[in-house]
């Protein structure tokens, strides 16, 4: 029996170990996630380009679950691979074959508060959205306006309340 017991607690420890991805930081989601602008089931805007799914796109989440384009959000932070074709029009057009949505606290916490962000503030001139940085609470992205790009807009939100502060540069 005792033998059995720690067989038993051997493979439980074992699975748990196993069970789950290391979340990302911050520092790792601000140099590798992207931010959703708007998404429809065809495809996102997002980095300055309106892409496209390949009729066969890979979406997953980044603990390996499959996923459906009604699960990424405006606001998700997603990480993607493109067909490396990018048409030069303005906003570039491309195609995605691959997408991994950040589905962990720290990322859901994030994209809470810059959903709320992106659907209440008028973002309809404005384009680049990116993770700054992030202290306690306080989440600030930034964004550019999409007539002048050389026009830097930063905003700070509180992730918990769903307040936010827009700051030219």
């Amino acid at each position: 029996m005792k033998k059995i017991s720690l067989l038993i607690g051997i493979l439980l420890l074992l699975s748990a170990c196993g069970s789950g991805m290391k979340e990302p930081t911050f520092e790792e989601l601000k140099d590798h996630a992207y931010i959703v602008e708007s998404t429809t089931e065809e495809g996102v805007f997002v980095n300055y380009t309106s892409f496209k799914y390949i009729e066969n796109v890979k979406l997953r989440t980044n603990q390996g679950e499959r996923i459906k384009p009604t699960n990424i959000k405006k606001g998700s932070l997603i990480w993607y691979e493109d067909t490396g074709e990018i048409m030069e029009s303005y906003p570039m057009q491309g195609t995605i074959k691959q997408l991994t949505l950040y589905d962990d606290e720290l990322s859901r916490r994030l994209e809470k508060g810059i959903a709320y962000f992106l659907n209440d503030y008028d973002m309809s001139d404005f384009i680049g959205v990116q993770l700054v940085s992030l202290e306690g609470e306080e989440l600030i992205i930034q964004f550019k306006d999409f007539s002048k790009p050389d026009e830097v807009y930063f905003a700070t939100i509180n992730v918990e309340a769903l307040k936010y502060e827009v700051i030219p540069q």
